[in-house]
């Protein structure tokens, strides 16, 4: 079998995800701002993000986009009695962003940029904001730049990109035979890009 596919391949490395906790009502968690109480809500404001484009690269433990419910306050049962809250994500740029919108993505928001994660331009404070409610637990989030009409979102200019960063990679292969009108799976696996493999 020939494999030809070299230049079709090349594509960022991405970076790391951000991160915050609220795992807790009690203290203010990783990247937590202010927990306060505005009833009958709990509203959490995370430190201010910046920009990542042109920074180096951090190598840190992260969950490549995903987040799990989970309380360290007394809970018998996480999935019924973690409360939800309302959590302000803040980007500060120097002007707002033309030709698209910035919206927060990961698994928090399925993967998916729409109306429901996209962030507003405040002109008072200079930066784009957006509110979520989230249930307790550890978050992995990023945020996107998508242009008009651009059906994939682009995270490289606002996170940049690093070809260490760690990633997993999931490979399909196909057969395609000439007398069936489907391609056939033949082959899957899952690559960790900071796990060794032996050939």
């Amino acid at each position: 079998m020939d494999y030809d596919f070299n230049k079709e391949n090349v594509f960022p490395g991405g970076n790391e995800f951000r991160y915050f906790d609220i795992r807790t009502k009690r203290y203010n968690g990783e990247n937590v701002g202010e927990i306060k109480l505005i009833r009958p809500y709990f509203h959490v404001t995370l430190l201010p993000d910046a920009i990542r484009g042109n920074k180096k690269y951090s190598n840190y433990k992260e969950m490549n986009g995903n987040f799990v419910i989970e309380s360290q306050d007394r809970v018998t049962d996480t999935d019924t009695e973690c409360d939800y809250m309302f959590v302000h994500f803040s980007l500060p740029m120097p002007g707002p962003l033309l030709g698209g919108s910035v919206n927060v993505f990961g698994s928090l928001t399925g993967w998916n940029a729409n109306k429901t994660n996209e962030m507003k331009w405040n002109f008072e404070s200079a930066q784009y904001e957006l509110t979520l409610m989230l249930k307790q637990g550890y978050y992995n989030y990023q945020y996107a730049y998508i242009p008009e009409g651009a059906k994939k979102a682009d995270s490289v200019n606002l996170e940049g990109t690093h070809f260490i960063t760690e990633n997993e990679y999931q490979i399909f292969s196909y057969y395609s035979d000439q007398a069936r009108r489907y391609d056939r799976l033949v082959g899957f696996v899952t690559l960790n890009s900071a796990v060794k493999t032996s050939e």
